[in-house]
Formats: structure tokens, sequence, C-alpha cells
């Protein structure tokens, strides 16, 4: 990790991190350590957090997780980083295999995070100000996160990988046809960045089903909480619903 404010490589003495110019950022008792130079508590907040924590502990993407690490094997990936990784769901499945470095704004997600997986680095950070050396990183992995390629070119090794997820045509449409009359698909994206060069883009579908606790927290976990009336998402009343998931998971590979 780099100093946020003057670039230069961090190292750990006890239990804080110093750079050469003797700054300093302590080390949580939970293990990450916050590089925001904003102290504000940014990102999502308890209560969506606790949404993702319900909704995530039932492994319902744990597809998802999995076919990455397929992904990141077949490239013989060592180190990667999970950009905007959240409560760590992805992060704690991708250590048994890789060396993760973990980011987020929120610090509430990032606290959780490090409390309950002790082998990845977890930090507080920002996707468009990655605190990473450069050319360090085999893979960047973004899931549904913003991404600031420049950033991602930064950190990546020569011919490393950058690994974006987003919604298929038909993710959530069962979700959508209950909050609004009329639904449409989502765009199927075409990604284009300077210096990165497409490999791939694979398609993964398939059938939950959830009961109302588990529609309500993947709810909080998607935009329509937040262009939804609240009472709206309260008048949910479905105990047994077969929810449609559909990612898609772009490979790019970083040009030298």
């Amino acid at each position: 990790m780099i100093c946020p404010k003057c670039k230069e490589k961090l190292q750990k003495v006890n239990n804080t991190y110093k750079c050469c110019n003797n700054h300093s950022y302590d080390i949580s008792k939970e293990g990450y350590v916050n590089l925001l130079l904003s102290k504000t508590n940014s990102g999502d907040n308890k209560d969506l957090i606790d949404g993702r924590i319900n909704f995530l502990s039932k492994d319902f993407y744990k597809p998802l997780a999995n076919k990455i690490v397929d992904i990141l094997n077949k490239n013989n990936i060592k180190t990667i980083c999970d950009c905007g990784c959240g409560i760590g769901y992805y992060s704690n499945i991708f250590k048994n295999s890789f060396n993760v470095y973990g980011f987020d704004i929120s610090k509430d997600a990032i606290k959780y995070a490090s409390k309950h997986d002790k082998i990845s680095t977890y930090f507080v950070s920002s996707s468009n100000n990655i605190m990473l050396e450069d050319n360090t990183i085999d893979a960047t992995i973004h899931i549904f996160s913003p991404y600031f390629v420049n950033e991602d070119y930064r950190i990546l090794v020569n011919d490393g990988l950058l690994i974006i997820v987003l919604p298929g045509i038909n993710h959530l449409i069962d979700i959508k046809e209950l909050l609004y009359k009329n639904t449409r698909l989502n765009n199927d994206d075409i990604l284009e960045f300077k210096n990165f060069i497409l490999l791939k883009k694979d398609n993964l579908s398939y059938k939950i089903k959830c009961d109302k606790s588990d529609i309500l927290n993947l709810i909080k976990m998607t935009p329509y909480y937040y262009t939804t009336k609240k009472e709206d998402i309260e008048n949910i009343n479905i105990n047994n619903l077969e929810c449609q998931i559909d990612f898609n998971i772009y490979v790019f590979k970083k040009l030298s």
C-alpha cells in the first residue's frame, strides 16, 4: 500500500503503517487501515450493509465467485485487488487461492470485512485513487462497483487482468416486476477501454428461490432501493419468488 499524502510506500511498524516521510495510519482493532484523507463516513450505511450481509450469507452469488476464481486460475493469477469489495464476501472466497487486497469507501463495510477475514488485506480507499503501488497487482476485480480504468492500468502488471461484472439483460427482472408497472431490460453493455483488450465476455445466468426477507435484502443491494418509494418496498408480500440472476463478466488484459 502507499501513503495517500505523498504516495510513498507504506511499511507496517507494530500497529501502524508508516511511510518514509513519517506519515502514519493506525491499524484498527479489526485489522484494516483507513487511507481516505476525508474521514467522513461515505458509502453504504449500516442498514444497507446488514442487507448485504443477510443476502450474501446465503451464498446466492457464490456461483459468480466460483466463476471468477476459475478465470483467475486459468490465467495463473497470484495477487488480486477486489475493488469496492464491500463486506468482503468475494474477497473471503478469493483468499483461499490468491493474495487479496480489498478496499471500499465504506468504513463500516471494511470493518465487517476485516473482522471476518484475517488473511486478506483491507483498507478504506476510493476506486479513483487506489492506494496501491504501480505495476504490482495481477488482476483487479470490480463486481457491481465503480471503476476508473486509468487507476486499474496504473496498479496492474503488464498483461494483468481487469475483470468487470455488470448486470445482464434479465438480471433481477422478477424484482423489477414487483416494483414497477413498466419494466425495462438492462442494457447489454459494450465496454471498450484505451490500453486494454477484451479477452472475452462471459454470461452467467441461473435462478434462485427467495423468501420475503431475501427479496427485501436484495433490493437494498440495488439502485431500486433509492428509486422506489419506501412504502412500495414495505408492501411487498411475497414469500416465495423464483428470481432470475444474470451476470455479464468482462475480462480485459492490460496492454504494455
